[in-house]
């Protein structure tokens, strides 16, 4: 005898086509947002790595060719009122012309800039990549009794732009995300970039004293991962 159930079409009803979709998109909007966040981490982590491997290495071969770091002709000078004269000190297109340029390829000397409470005059460098610096002489706080030469690192060169004096766009700046705060340590023992020492990173916002400037060594204790703790939101 014929079982005439073989002749029942089999397949989903429409409410529980309906159901499997709900589903999906609740897990959707559960785990893309994660895992965008976790692409964006690696991205940065990858940025900041590389910002940091080039720089040491430029230096190291700039020493090769010229003085070790502690004899270089930093710039160090601030600037006259109208902007444009160097007191003292090399001006920092010279100095990267001489010191930097033949070593870092991929850098180019965009111009200098006047950041407000911080230093005068900076040398602001552009990558390929889209990453940029500000270098300059701090002259709001002291590293081993000395004034340091820090280089905050943007991850988006743009940030750099429309960085001038106390703007609302520097002061709209998130250090540990928009910039990473760096420091050339000239000690002929010690030498070389480095993440700025400090432990200090918490949600904040502008460059006035370059707050949380401890972000950047909270990653690189971390072997230059985000801390799953990191106080900062990505």
């Amino acid at each position: 005898m014929f079982n005439i159930g073989w002749n029942k079409k089999k397949g989903f009803t429409l409410a529980e086509t309906l159901i499997v979709m709900s589903i999906i998109g609740v897990v959707s909007a559960l785990t893309i947002p994660t895992i965008i966040k976790s692409y964006n981490k690696r991205v940065l982590e990858t940025k900041l790595i590389k910002f940091y491997t080039e720089m040491n290495q430029a230096l190291k071969l700039s020493e090769s060719e010229n003085d070790s770091l502690d004899g270089w002709d930093w710039p160090l000078g601030h600037s006259n009122p109208d902007g444009n004269k160097i007191l003292y000190g090399t001006r920092p297109d010279a100095w990267f012309k001489k010191y930097l340029e033949k070593y870092l390829k991929k850098a180019t000397y965009v111009d200098s800039r006047h950041l407000g409470h911080v230093w005068y005059d900076s040398i602001v460098i552009e990558f390929d990549n889209g990453t940029g610096t500000m270098c300059g002489e701090v002259a709001v706080f002291k590293v081993n009794g000395i004034e340091p030469f820090c280089c905050l690192f943007f991850p988006k060169a743009e940030k750099m732009y429309n960085v001038r004096g106390t703007t609302l766009e520097s002061e709209n700046l998130i250090p540990g995300k928009d910039y990473f705060v760096f420091y050339i340590d000239k000690d002929p023992d010690t030498k070389g970039l480095k993440a700025f020492p400090s432990t200090y990173c918490t949600q904040t916002s502008g460059v006035k004293n370059l707050p949380s400037r401890g972000c950047t060594y909270l990653i690189q204790k971390n072997n230059w991962k985000i801390p799953d703790d990191y106080p900062i939101k990505l």
